[in-house]
């Protein structure tokens, strides 16, 4: 235990802890009175520490959110951001059973949420950034400015949350319904993206 507590206590973490302390407890802590936003600042709050892990490239948010974890730091910090995230994907998912009453679409959303967000960003994100660095490094050597990192990373995380968006609006208005396919084949119409 006294090596937990001198590791994830470490200055070096110190980055990490203010973004747990103000991004995974206070903020959402917020946000409880406001149910439609907290519903889609949680996947995209894994999206943020994506970015900012690998963004930060070795020098800051290192142990946010490695996706092979290596130290007990990381292992937390990953575990907490996951655990938090998919309590706010299951709910989401159960408000979408009880209150629409279609089991099938509330499971489909699930499954694209959770490869999505869990499967598909942690690879997507960091391949993005390396890309964009790659080409710019390629382009002017001189830049030691790593700003355009995070802004690419974030830029995907909200094409990312876009596309989370979209679908989510589709199965409420249940337009991707596995069972009544009685539907208009006019899904821009029908979608209400308010």
């Amino acid at each position: 235990m006294d090596k937990i507590n001198k590791e994830c206590v470490m200055p070096y973490n110190m980055d990490t802890i203010i973004f747990i302390t103000i991004f995974v407890i206070v903020i959402p802590l917020i946000l409880l009175n406001i149910p439609k936003i907290l519903k889609y600042y949680m996947p995209f709050l894994l999206l943020l520490t994506i970015t900012l892990n690998h963004a930060g490239d070795g020098y800051y948010f290192c142990n946010l959110y490695q996706i092979q974890p290596t130290n007990i730091a990381s292992y937390i910090t990953k575990t907490l951001i996951n655990t938090v995230v998919m309590f706010a994907v299951m709910t989401t998912i159960i408000s979408l059973m009880t209150i629409y009453k279609d089991f099938n679409s509330a499971i489909f959303f699930g499954l694209f949420a959770y490869i999505l967000i869990f499967q598909i960003s942690p690879y997507l994100i960091p391949r993005l950034i390396d890309s964009f660095a790659t080409t710019v490094e390629n382009t002017e050597p001189t830049q030691h400015n790593d700003l355009y990192r995070y802004v690419v990373g974030i830029f995907s995380a909200i094409l990312i949350m876009i596309i989370y968006y979209i679908v989510y609006k589709l199965v409420k208005n249940n337009l991707l319904s596995l069972v009544n396919i009685e539907k208009p084949n006019n899904l821009l119409r029908e979608l209400d993206l308010n």
